[in-house]
């Protein structure tokens, strides 16, 4: 079972941080994210040596799963 956590910085001010390149995805601070939420995440691209801030879907996929994602269900 995956935990829950918060992201408590705009995304602004974690671009700024990170001193990210591109387009800062519009997602407000949230204070109990919930697995299958979609979340900040940076990614570094070492060919150009930049760091890119983007969304991700929060969670765990079960070893049991044969089609990955496809398999959960949401109750």
């Amino acid at each position: 079972m995956c935990g829950r956590f918060a992201q408590r910085r705009p995304p602004a001010e974690v671009a700024r941080l990170f001193k990210t390149k591109g387009a800062t995805p519009n997602v407000g601070a949230r204070f109990n994210i919930a697995p299958t939420t979609d979340v900040l995440a940076i990614a570094y691209d070492r060919t150009k040596t930049e760091r890119h801030m983007g969304t991700l879907r929060w969670g765990l996929i079960p070893s049991w799963s044969k089609n990955g994602a496809k398999d959960t269900k949401i109750a």
